[in-house]
């Protein structure tokens, strides 16, 4: 007895700016393409069931496209075998009047499950179904003594598996996923493939769609294949559509704008299509302007994406100085900055100019505050404007 196992397919899902010829987000274009995928691997491996964790779509309002889409895959998929599919936390209306959108699959046979905890039985397989309807409640796991086969489908966060993320009340803890009377546990919600328990499992996501993908680099996208029988599971691996690269991340301490380019340059390499970020430590707003300036729009032609993530050097926190409150750097210290970091600057004496450059603004902050308090002030004898 041989159970597919997807999760967290985001159909609908739309991000940047660029477009296909024909006028569609090209990620959500790339999100459809990896469904699409997913379903030509499951069919081709013939199994005897397919179960979906949820978030079939990114939002509970999905497009037209999104909704057409589905329809035509979850069809094949139909064609092939018994499909149960439980709500996520994307996908589930809020306002208890509005329509669901996964109702539309329940209209061409996907046994679908929106609300309350649900048995679903499949010939010998009994399929305890938890959807996430964004009401905490505590999990109930019911196997069915007199069926062949208990799978329970769920959708929602397992405690710890995001290292060091704070404990929220409705999580499920790990250890009653590892009772008896499960041959299989497959989850929805995380975007990356791993164990919980001994038979509980997250399938991972078929393309990159979570809020941090960088996390997900190297992470195999697709899904699952579980053996009940054996109790084994084996990956469905299937290519993630789009090409995301985070490169290495370079400090602009020390270093000049035409510099830093190069550095980036050396580690870019082809870039074409893909969704890229270069994060930049002890990056002043100076660096960020002429790097922005001279090769920013290069790398952006190239990728589909280029995310220039600059942060600002840190700045101590003085004693009895608010914790969040950063101290302003003088004239004088961002001249100084300047005369250093300017590349057409860098035959010329920087001390000798800095002094120079010091000296112009000390007299004419003098000048200029005596302006001030001359016209804020006017002598006795000064006739006012009417």
């Amino acid at each position: 007895m041989i159970l597919a196992h997807l999760a967290d397919l985001h159909l609908g899902f739309r991000q940047f700016h660029a477009q296909t010829p024909a006028g569609i987000n090209q990620r959500e274009a790339d999100v459809a393409s990896a469904f699409t995928r997913c379903v030509e691997a499951i069919v081709a491996t013939t199994p005897d069931l397919v179960v979906v964790a949820g978030d079939v779509f990114h939002s509970a309002r999905p497009s037209n496209l999104a909704l057409v889409h589905a329809v035509r895959q979850f069809q094949r998929l139909v064609s092939a075998c018994p499909v149960v599919v439980v709500a996520g936390n994307h996908d589930s209306p809020r306002a208890s009047d509005a329509g669901h959108p996964l109702s539309l699959l329940a209209a061409i046979g996907v046994q679908v499950v929106l609300s309350e905890p649900t048995r679903v039985r499949v010939g010998d397989v009994a399929v305890w179904c938890v959807p996430d309807t964004g009401v905490p409640q505590p999990l109930r796991l019911e196997p069915d003594p007199h069926a062949r086969y208990n799978v329970a489908l769920i959708h929602g966060e397992v405690a710890g598996v995001i290292k060091g993320a704070p404990e929220k009340p409705h999580e499920i803890q790990p250890n009653t996923l590892a009772g008896d009377g499960w041959d299989y546990i497959a989850l929805g919600h995380y975007h990356t493939r791993q164990q919980v328990a001994p038979c509980a499992w997250y399938a991972g996501a078929p393309e990159f769609t979570s809020s941090n993908p960088w996390a997900e680099i190297g992470e195999p996208k697709g899904g699952l294949l579980a053996d009940l029988a054996s109790h084994t599971v084996a990956p469905l691996d299937v290519p993630s559509v789009r090409r995301f690269v985070d490169l290495p991340r370079l400090s602009a301490s020390g270093v000049t704008p035409a510099q830093l380019v190069e550095q980036i340059d050396a580690h870019a390499g082809d870039l074409s299509g893909a969704v890229v970020r270069q994060v930049v430590t002890d990056c002043d707003v100076l660096v960020s302007r002429e790097v922005s300036r001279t090769a920013l729009r290069r790398w952006r032609r190239s990728a589909l994406h280029f995310a220039f993530d600059a942060r600002r050097p840190d700045v101590p926190v003085m004693a009895g100085q608010a914790r969040n409150q950063r101290s302003r750097r003088s004239l004088a210290e961002m001249l100084a900055d300047v005369l250093v970091r300017r590349a057409e600057l860098s035959g010329l004496a920087p001390d000798a100019l800095l002094a120079a450059g010091t000296r112009y603004l000390d007299e004419v902050g003098a000048v200029s505050t005596n302006d001030h308090i001359a016209q804020a002030w006017p002598d006795d004898n000064t006739e006012r404007a009417a």
